[in-house]
C-alpha cells in the first residue's frame, strides 16, 4: 500500500497566522427589505470589496420568491481569494455569512473582519454571533 503524500501539521502556534481567515456567522434583524432583496445585497458588497481592493471573478444569486413575497435569498461571490455566502430567512429574520480570504502573500484578518461587520452592518442586525474557523498555519 502506497504511502499518503499529504502532511498533517498542527494548529497555528499563538503569534503564528495562518494565510487565510475564514469567520462564519449568523445574525437577526427586523429589516425585511434587507433579508429579500439579493440584488441590492449583492450591490453593496460590490461597492464594500472595490472599496478594498479585493476581486470579484463572479457572483450567482437565488431568490426563493420576489421581493414583494418577502422570500429569501442565497448568494455567492467568488473572490480571487476565496469566497462570501450569504443565506437570508426572512420568516426567521435570520441571515447567515461566510466570509473567507486565503491571501497568501498578506495577513488577512483585518480584511476579512472588516468584510464581515459590513455586511452584517448593512442588515442592521439585532444580534451577530460569528465564529472563526482555524486553519493550518503552512511553511511554503
Amino acid at each position: 500500500m502506497q504511502q499518503s503524500k499529504l502532511l498533517t501539521r498542527g494548529m497555528p502556534d499563538a503569534g503564528q497566522a495562518a494565510p487565510s481567515h475564514h469567520i462564519v456567522g449568523a445574525l437577526t434583524t427586523k429589516n425585511a427589505q434587507a433579508l429579500t432583496n439579493a440584488q441590492e445585497c449583492i450591490e453593496h458588497i460590490d461597492s464594500l470589496l472595490q472599496k478594498l481592493d479585493v476581486e470579484v471573478i463572479g457572483q450567482l444569486s437565488h431568490s426563493f420568491g420576489s421581493v414583494a413575497e418577502q422570500s429569501g435569498f442565497t448568494a455567492c461571490i467568488g473572490l480571487s481569494e476565496s469566497h462570501i455566502a450569504i443565506h437570508t430567512w426572512p420568516e426567521h429574520g435570520a441571515v447567515e455569512l461566510d466570509v473567507y480570504l486565503c491571501n497568501y502573500l498578506q495577513d488577512n484578518r483585518q480584511k476579512c473582519r472588516d468584510i464581515f461587520d459590513q455586511i452584517c452592518d448593512y442588515f442592521a442586525p439585532q444580534k451577530v454571533y460569528a465564529d472563526t474557523v482555524k486553519r493550518p498555519a503552512y511553511s511554503l
